[in-house]
């Protein structure tokens, strides 16, 4: 979309939290989806394919989050910030 990749990994349906992280703008977002307090989706922007891979295994299990003030700091990755035992 206008020369930017925009990825969505996950299911929408049912979650009823959205946390965003960066800017479109800036080319570096991400928006965790939860639903109580698990990871059920993910919108990425400009991030890396490593970034990728540790969403889409935190995804797959459905991981409870471990630090919520994380979400929004550009350095934490998806595997800081899930438990993936679940």
């Amino acid at each position: 979309m206008f020369g930017i990749k925009l990825g969505l990994l996950g299911d929408l349906d049912g979650h009823d939290e959205l946390v965003m992280r960066g800017s479109f703008e800036a080319g570096n977002l991400v928006g965790w989806y939860l639903r109580d307090g698990r990871l059920v989706a993910g919108l990425i922007v400009g991030q890396t394919a490593d970034f990728q891979i540790e969403l889409t295994e935190v995804l797959r299990v459905q991981a409870r989050l471990t630090d919520r003030a994380g979400l929004t700091d550009p350095e934490a990755t998806p595997l800081s910030l899930f438990a993936r035992g679940g």
